[in-house]
């Protein structure tokens, strides 16, 4: 396939995009010149795109494409097709009915969105991309600021990303800002499958559904009573998945503060390893106010989720959830809720459980000082019935009423049974000042609050929350939990088999004995393993991670991280950013990804993986973004590749002071250099290359 370079900001004419457009072919990728580097397009109409093409800026950093506040960017036409941008500004554009930047206009489209920016596009939908029955769209670390859809009334209104029908959404590591919609803030689909990981949405605003994130169904419902149109019912359910992810600020009238999911009767929703916080949602002109952090709808499973001063007008004030079909809430925390309005009247401070009668089950939760005005601090639901509640804390929960009930409605007191409630060994709340806890054996649940907190578990499984500010955690003997939440935090899991979660700022984690499970969470963090077979997560921001003995299994995810697998086995994965990868003594598994990646193995029989079957890593930025393997032993050692031999060459490179055998993939995109061996010294073929 050609790659075609265009030379000119022009609307058209030679050198200009138009023009590169019409003359590029089905599979072409269209670059820019570096003069283009810094410089804007302004366009006078959109851009047909009637054929499959990739539009790359990565070369050229800080180009834009400006719609000049009159015209669509991009317009695809022709059922299924296929379009890749990447490291593109996207500004400016108009479209009064959808998809002002980018608009699919027919069916089946695929959509890949890498590295990209839209800022200040305008259409009645779907401001920035905008697909429809079919699609598959992909939003890989871009940014969404500003953008506005103007139509009222209408479910696919979403003020940045609208997709419906029959379609898939995955957004990962991007960030929505100050996006505003009638149904999604930033993001709203219809009877769509949707995945958002790794991202954040801060202040985007929705007039009627989900200030941040709006999905009207997974799938298209099996019942009548959802939906009476047209289109082919689904058999079985679709998801929504939300993860390691971040709400804050966002607001809606009327259902779902930060998020509304209707997953109707068949649909899974999973919110995992999130937070949502200070989001909030007031009446609609018909007085409903359902959820200040989120409502959801279907099977719905909540872990590991903090959900922290959210506020409601009326129900929900950190959940509001329709109850239709089992629900379980797991490992998460509930904290200054609130449900109230201006009189001071709202029921369910944390939670509302919706208008029906099916189970829930909530296990290892905290919900400490959450508000409601009439009823339940808590808990609230309108039918009287049995909720499970396993090993959790209500603490400080209050309501405007005289009976300050934390719960009402559901059957706990009268019918109370090993299942339906158990709290068990010792339950220690802190203050909202510096509080030291010393526990010795047995299963102990001990929460910090506010303050600098010392904990101490001591022998038994325990469950540690230092709470807000820096706080030192110790989990002792048995297979403890440890929780690190806002501060710069201390977490040393001792003997046994341990969860250690960072939580925000800068931590620092140790696991000890046993095998260990280390989660850094947001922050710049230091992660140790030590003895056992442990996993470690870096999270976000620049990580430091080191497995120590036993066979490791280590992730940097996002950020520039430092990974060190210690003695054993080990597999090391930098993620993105640009990572120091060291093996260190062993047989170690040493995974790239994308950015400038450092790789040493150290002694032992190491794998360097450079691609795995469906893509070859490091080749999103040109020649920008690559693998430097300094230790690298034919005798000994292996490097893996996506394909076969005859994709790659090699060839004497120095890119930044690094020099060595470049492997290039015949489009000349640099992978790897491979330092202290000549290119004659290799050979694609030999064993020491595996082809995946």
């Amino acid at each position: 396939m050609a790659i075609i370079t265009v030379i000119s900001t022009e609307n058209n004419g030679d050198g200009s995009l138009r023009e590169a457009i019409a003359k590029a072919k089905s599979g072409d990728t269209i670059k820019f010149a570096r003069t283009l580097t810094n410089q804007t397009i302004i366009l006078e109409r959109s851009l047909i795109i009637d054929k499959d093409l990739t539009i790359d800026g990565a070369n050229v950093p800080g180009l834009t494409l400006s719609g000049n506040q009159e015209s669509i960017i991009f317009k695809l036409t022709g059922k299924g097709r296929e379009f890749t941008t990447r490291s593109l500004k996207f500004t400016d554009a108009f479209h009064s009915y959808a998809g002002g930047a980018i608009w699919a206009q027919d069916s089946k489209a695929k959509i890949t969105v890498v590295n990209s920016k839209f800022k200040n596009n305008v259409a009645g939908q779907g401001s920035a991309i905008w697909a429809k029955e079919g699609a598959n769209v992909t939003v890989i670390n871009s940014i969404f600021d500003g953008n506005k859809a103007t139509q009222r009334g209408v479910d696919s209104a979403a003020g940045a990303i609208s997709v419906f029908n029959k379609s898939q959404l995955t957004v990962a590591d991007s960030e929505f800002i100050n996006n505003k919609g009638d149904a999604g803030g930033a993001i709203g689909t219809i009877f769509t499958e949707l995945t958002i990981e790794n991202s954040s949405f801060f202040n985007n605003e929705s007039r009627r559904y989900g200030g941040a994130v709006h999905s009207d169904g997974a799938s298209v419902p099996s019942q009548k009573r959802y939906y009476q149109g047209n289109l082919p019912r689904d058999n079985k359910g679709g998801e929504v998945t939300i993860r390691h992810s971040h709400f804050e600020g966002n607001r809606t009238s009327g259902f779902g503060g930060g998020i509304s999911v209707w997953g109707y009767d068949q649909d899974f929703v999973t919110i995992d390893n999130s937070t949502i916080i200070n989001n909030k949602v007031t009446k609609n002109k018909s007085g409903t106010a359902q959820g200040g952090g989120m409502r959801l709808s279907g099977f719905i499973n909540i872990n590991n989720t903090t959900i922290a001063k959210n506020k409601s007008h009326k129900e929900g004030g950190g959940l509001w959830y329709l109850g239709e079909v089992p629900t379980k809430i797991k490992n998460s925390t509930f904290s200054g809720n609130k449900a109230k309005d201006t009189n001071n009247q709202g029921l369910g401070g944390a939670i509302y459980d919706g208008l029906w009668g099916s189970e829930t089950n909530i296990e290892n939760t905290t919900f400490e000082d959450n508000y409601a005005g009439s009823e339940a601090g808590a808990i609230y639901t309108p039918n009287n019935r049995s909720i499970t509640i396993q090993d959790s804390i209500f603490d400080n929960n209050k309501t405007g009423n005289s009976a300050n009930n934390q719960q009402s409605n559901f059957e706990v007191f009268e019918d109370i049974t090993e299942s339906s409630l158990r709290i068990k060994n010792n339950i220690l709340q802190g203050s909202n000042k510096n509080d030291s806890f010393n526990q010795g054996a047995g299963n102990d649940i001990l929460s910090g609050r506010n303050g600098r907190d010392r904990l101490k578990g001591g022998d038994g499984n325990d469950s540690l929350d230092g709470g807000s500010d820096n706080d030192s955690l110790w989990g002792g003997k048995g297979s403890d939990f440890l929780e690190g939440g806002f501060g710069d935090d201390r977490l040393d899991g001792g003997a046994g088999k341990d969860t250690l979660n960072g939580g925000y700022h800068n931590d620092t984690l140790k696991g000890g004995k046993g095998n260990d499970r280390l989660n850094g969470g947001a922050g710049n963090d230091r992660l140790t393993g030590n003895r056992g077979h442990d996993t470690l997560w870096g999270g976000n921001h620049s990580d430091y991670l080191g497995g120590g003995a036993g066979n490791d299994y280590l992730e940097g995810n996002t950020g520039n991280d430092t990974l060190v697998g210690g003695s054993g086995n080990d597999t090391l994965v930098g993620g993105q950013g640009n990572d120091q990868v060291v093996g260190d003594v062993g047989n170690d598994i040493l995974i790239g990804s994308m950015g400038r990646d450092f790789f040493r193995g150290g002694s032992g029989k190491d794998k360097f993986v450079l691609g795995d079957n469906k893509d070859i890593f490091y080749k999103a930025n040109g020649n920008q973004d690559y693998a430097i393997v300094s230790d690298f032993q034919h005798s000994q050692d292996v490097i893996a590749l996506k394909s076969k031999a005859s994709n790659y060459h090699l060839s004497t490179t120095s890119k930044n002071g690094i020099s060595g055998t470049g492997i290039y993939t015949t489009k000349d995109e640099l992978i790897a250099i491979v330092q202290n061996i000549e290119p004659q010294d290799l050979n694609l073929n030999a064993n020491y290359f595996n082809y995946i």
